[in-house]
């Protein structure tokens, strides 16, 4: 018997974008790391938001790698996902949008200062693991404004367990080449 339907979160594959490996330290073969991970974990009954900036320069490419990996794909709009949102969804996601409400969180790509009626969550990516962080008070990391970053692992995490660990006590961030946790008030 399948297990239960899971929603799971990724952003900022980058997918052909070499420089990657200089910008965020990725690993020279971090494409092939996402889509093994996305295979092994996402099953046919599940949904799959990826958070924006999908693939850069082998366009071609996105439909092999989203038609092997099972289970319904969602796009939300990154900054360099520069393709209409017909192409997207002719090339493996089901459906695209530059964002999406569920409950009390709105997906993005980037972080947003407004949030709509009756959301307190906003789950973006765009910053990576670089310190390239908005400026000023209104972003809340840990509170109301929840980063993904692909760098913690290569692959997508679940939704619940995303919200569990960012919205306790402690941030699993990136430093350097490890992952060490570190309270919210040191962001």
């Amino acid at each position: 018997m399948p297990r239960q339907a899971k929603t799971w979160l990724i952003s900022d594959t980058h997918w052909g974008h070499e420089e990657m490996i200089k910008l965020c330290g990725r690993p020279e073969d971090f494409g092939v790391k996402i889509k093994a991970n996305l295979k092994r974990l996402v099953a046919p009954q599940d949904t799959l938001i990826h958070l924006g900036d999908v693939i850069f320069y082998n366009y071609p490419e996105l439909k092999n790698i989203l038609h092997s990996v099972p289970g319904r794909k969602v796009l939300v709009m990154g900054n360099h996902d520069g393709k209409t949102k017909g192409w997207y969804m002719n090339n493996g996601f089901d459906y695209c949008a530059d964002m999406i409400v569920q409950d009390n969180i709105i997906f993005t790509h980037r972080p947003i200062q407004q949030f709509p009626s009756g959301v307190t969550i906003n789950i973006h990516g765009h910053l990576h693991n670089t310190g390239h962080h908005p400026q000023g008070d209104w972003w809340k990391i840990g509170e109301t404004h929840l980063l993904f970053v692909l760098e913690h692992h290569y692959g997508p995490i679940g939704l619940q367990e995303f919200l569990h660990a960012n919205l306790g006590k402690q941030k699993y961030v990136v430093t350097h080449d490890r992952e060490k946790a570190i309270s919210k008030d040191e962001l």
